[in-house]
């Protein structure tokens, strides 16, 4: 897993397209922005994440709940060095899936 922190627009993504093919094995990119056009409309708004006409930002519980799940998940594929195929296969269930809220 490779890490990186900066500022809007400070080529962080630039960088890691480029990092991609000179690394070997599969490395896959995310970003917060991966996470935010994730959200349904409801989430990205009062008690979400709000971000104002001005460019300030609320961080609201709900959206915070969420990322803490999204960063728990990455953490756990970024555990898991095995390929694809040795890895378990979790069996199917009925129904709607369970909601995080």
């Amino acid at each position: 897993m490779v890490v990186l922190n900066g500022g809007s627009s400070s080529g962080k993504s630039s960088l890691t397209r480029e990092l991609q093919p000179l690394l070997p094995g599969t490395w896959l990119r995310f970003s917060v922005d991966t996470l935010i056009d994730a959200c349904p409309p409801q989430l990205l708004s009062q008690g979400g994440l709000d971000i104002a006409a001005n460019g300030s930002i609320d961080v609201g519980e709900a959206f915070t709940r969420i990322e803490q799940c999204w960063m728990a998940g990455l953490a756990a594929m970024a555990r898991d060095r095995r390929p694809p195929s040795h890895r378990r296969r979790l069996p199917q269930r009925a129904g709607r899936p369970r909601s995080l809220g």
